[in-house]
């Protein structure tokens, strides 16, 4: 049986939707991995929340869209039937890699700001209620920057005590 126009059009058609998805499936992957590396490597403790959960959400579901994509595509240069399956798959995915974008850029700036004063201050006196000695406002003596991290001079009975906090996390390095 010879080939019509008509089939031709459309394994040329369905073909490059499945060129489409495969990049789609690339760059998606190469988002996610690149993500995932700055929430490994970056060594705070801060790092999973929801803007990141999204962001690694809406990668997957990229990549699942292409992929759906991907099959619909193949299945319809077998049949020579269309599929509207295929071109939703190939359209939803960079949609989607496009948001996980758009998130994960704001998740790594939220991530990376730096704790206000206040906060810092906030943090110090919570989570010393169970320390021996009370590190509240009333005793604080000075703050200051070094290496990234905020160093809180405090006054406790006569006996100096320094709280060196890291400044984008609010982890309490160390209390001497």
């Amino acid at each position: 049986m010879a080939e019509t126009v008509e089939d031709i059009r459309l394994r040329e058609k369905f073909t490059a939707v499945i060129e489409f998805c495969k990049v789609s499936i690339t760059l998606a992957t190469a988002v996610l991995t690149g993500f995932a590396a700055l929430f490994l490597f970056s060594g705070s403790s801060n790092q999973l929340n929801l803007p990141t959960i999204l962001c690694a959400a809406l990668a997957i579901l990229s990549v699942v869209a292409a992929l759906v994509g991907f099959g619909q595509s193949a299945g319809a240069i077998g049949s020579g039937k269309p599929s509207n399956a295929a071109i939703l798959g190939a359209n939803i995915s960079p949609i989607l890699l496009l948001l996980a974008i758009i998130v994960g850029v704001y998740a790594a700036r939220e991530n990376s700001r730096s704790l206000s004063i206040a906060e810092v201050l906030a943090k110090v006196t919570t989570e010393s209620k169970g320390l021996p000695v009370q590190l509240t406002m009333q005793n604080f003596r000075s703050l200051h920057r070094q290496d990234g991290d905020y160093v809180l001079e405090y006054n406790v009975g006569g006996r100096a005590i320094v709280v060196t906090v890291e400044a984008t996390g609010g982890e309490i390095r160390s209390l001497r």
